[in-house]
């Protein structure tokens, strides 16, 4: 992320605009991270009785499942081990 992507997006927290272009930006580069963000974006938005919304569900699980730990860093260990904590 550059600085002007990340304090577009800071500035304007209720603004979906920054996130999505920061998902174009991502796109370019070819960064599935990008796809996610638009999923997001779209998630918030439609209704859940939407036809859309069981197919954008099913497509951030699949995101999720495939890049949520490396998306996640260091922390997908912290929250492993909170969701199963050590016995």
């Amino acid at each position: 992320m550059t600085q002007a992507h990340l304090e577009d997006i800071l500035e304007h927290p209720h603004d979906d605009a920054p996130r999505l272009r920061y998902a174009d930006w991502l796109d370019e580069r070819c960064d599935p991270l990008g796809e996610f963000i638009r999923v997001q974006c779209s998630l918030a938005t439609v209704p859940a009785n939407d036809p859309r919304a069981l197919e954008l569900e099913r497509r951030d699980g699949e995101l999720q499942a495939e890049y949520g730990d490396d998306w996640a860093g260091g922390v997908a260990r912290l929250a492993q081990w909170f969701v199963d904590p050590p016995k």
